[in-house]
């Protein structure tokens, strides 16, 4: 699909001689003209600021062919500007019609739409107004725009909007036939959920569910905008309830047990899923109901008693007791191992050490040590 726009022009005309009819006229037959013209084709939607042109004819023209001169002017300059390519200044490219609402998307939620001419078609409303106005004219492009975002932005745009425009606009996009898969839409909940991309509000949090291109898909109906509101209340219900009466609200949703959900305070939600299957309950069940086992479960920052590891740090910054200075470094005594003497070599050192005269083996301060034939001084 082409789209070519032009911001403005002027039609300046000179007749010398003639009558050069009215001006309304020679318009509708300029408009003729370009629709009969050879007009260049790109892909995608162009954007032009400003093109000149200056064509000079007889007088005895007529209208139809002085129309046919400007347009083919007209032609022959709108293809010498698309040869330059869409980087030279008061030229705009985008791919296709969803990636232009994108780009506009991203620059009214910034602030930067205001004083962009290509912009001035869809007038000056806030961004929830704006997205909801498009998305009633042109769903299946506004909602291809959306997918077309990465998530932070998609998270951020539908941030902006309010409850009732996000209620609107899944009411406006969800005219698909498309009918997604309960059990994979609860997981896809489920992980929205963890992430902390769910909004505390249903409505919004049901478009990001819904307008997620995972989740939604790229034709979602009126099923699926039903099964993702039903998803969110049912997440909402286990994420804010009170613990205690989690397994009765756990076992009033399996059995889709009306009375019991409403004693709960989830009138709302009984009536979402009454027409659910029992096998689609209880997949939505437990793809949204928290593992208590695992998140009790240590782990690397986790102990059994579900404190985190955080009294490490804390005591490296405590003031402790000052260490001793270092210093020199004391060996340990070591044992002097002798070598095993002979009884020769024995009885040789006992007479050098024990007998200083003749006769010591009679001497009174001498005595044999048992089992060695030596003797030993008893006295100094």
């Amino acid at each position: 699909m082409t789209l070519l726009h032009v911001r403005t022009h002027h039609l300046h005309r000179r007749s010398i001689g003639g009558d050069s009819g009215g001006s309304g006229s020679a318009d509708l037959e300029l408009a003729a003209a370009l629709a009969r013209a050879d007009l260049p084709e790109p892909n995608g939607v162009w954007f032009i600021d400003r093109i000149d042109v200056r064509s000079c004819g007889r007088a005895d023209l007529g209208a139809r062919s002085t129309a046919d001169l400007i347009a083919r002017q007209i032609a022959r300059q709108v293809r010498a500007v698309l040869d330059d390519a869409p980087g030279q200044d008061g030229v705009r490219w985008f791919p296709d019609r969803a990636a232009y609402l994108a780009q506009w998307l991203v620059d009214l939620s910034t602030g930067h739409a205001a004083d962009r001419w290509e912009y001035a078609q869809f007038g000056t409303a806030g961004v929830s107004a704006a997205l909801r106005e498009r998305a009633d004219a042109e769903p299946a492009t506004v909602l291809a725009a959306l997918h077309s975002l990465p998530a932070a932005e998609l998270d951020r745009m539908i941030g902006l909007l309010t409850p009732a425009d996000a209620s609107a606009i899944v009411h406006a996009v969800a005219t698909g036939t498309g009918s997604a898969d309960r059990a994979a839409l609860a997981r896809a909940v489920a992980l929205l959920g963890r992430a902390g991309r769910l909004p505390r509000d249903t409505q919004r949090a049901t478009a990001v569910v819904l307008l997620h291109p995972d989740t939604g898909g790229d034709h979602p109906g009126p099923v699926d905008a039903a099964a993702a509101r039903g998803l969110v209340l049912l997440y909402a219900a286990l994420r804010d309830g009170d613990p205690a009466r989690r397994d009765a609200l756990v076992s009033a949703t399996r059995t889709a047990d009306a009375r019991t959900l409403a004693a709960l305070g989830h009138a709302e939600l009984a009536a979402a899923l009454a027409s659910w299957s029992r096998g689609d309950r209880a997949a939505a069940v437990r793809a949204l109901t928290p593992d208590r086992a695992a998140d009790a479960a240590p782990g690397p920052d986790r102990t059994l008693l579900g404190g985190m590891f955080l009294l490490l740090p804390l005591l490296q910054e405590l003031p402790g007791p000052t260490p001793p200075p270092a210093g020199p470094t004391r060996r340990a005594p070591t044992r002097r191992r002798w070598p095993a003497l002979s009884p020769a070599a024995r009885r040789s050192a006992s007479e050098r050490t024990c007998s200083p005269t003749p006769g010591c083996g009679s001497h009174s301060v001498c005595r044999p040590i048992p089992g060695t034939g030596s003797s030993t001084g008893a006295g100094g």
